[in-house]
């Protein structure tokens, strides 16, 4: 698996590890739920920091989603957006990174793609697309954003004691 992190210019060396701590997360929590050694090696995880409006947590989909007919959009390619101003707050963006992960997970393993007819959970058209008009009401109680924000509080506490025991090893083994 691929991580790649693309900061703009978002200042990061503030941050002691951030790029490492974004790095093992994207691991971490693709490794929990990609069991083919073969599709996690496939995978490549762009994450980009964006500046968004202040409501805007972050955005998941696989590279060449708008421009791409769905048959020809790489699954395991995964772009990241996390809204930068969530930096002040490194739990915050981790939290958000997490939840972003989730979805990935959920496109790798094809419960979740992007079709004409709008988004697909687990085969079936869910009649649900991203626009201006979208009901944000209905959004939160979607199959995928359920599973999204059930796991990633559960997936911080796990990669927090994942994190700690890294540390130590590092420590340890110079």
């Amino acid at each position: 698996m691929q991580v790649g992190i693309y900061t703009g210019r978002n200042k990061l060396s503030h941050i002691k590890d951030f790029k490492l701590k974004c790095s093992l997360l994207c691991h971490f929590v693709i490794n929990r739920f990609v069991k083919s050694g073969r599709t996690y090696k496939a995978v490549d995880i762009d994450l980009h920091l964006k500046r968004m409006a202040e409501n805007e947590h972050g955005a998941t989909f696989p590279a060449g989603i708008e421009e791409l007919p769905p048959s020809k959009v790489n699954k395991n390619k995964i772009k990241i957006y996390i809204n930068s101003l969530l930096l002040d707050d490194e739990y915050n963006f981790l939290r958000t990174l997490a939840h972003e992960l989730v979805h990935a997970k959920q496109y790798i393993l094809g419960e979740l793609s992007y079709q004409k007819v709008g988004m697909v959970w687990k085969g079936q058209p869910t009649g649900f697309a991203f626009n201006d008009d979208m009901n944000w009401l209905d959004y939160y109680d979607f199959e995928w954003e359920i599973e999204a924000f059930g796991r990633e509080e559960g997936l911080m506490v796990m990669f927090d004691l994942f994190f700690k025991e890294f540390q130590k090893s590092l420590k340890k083994n110079g």
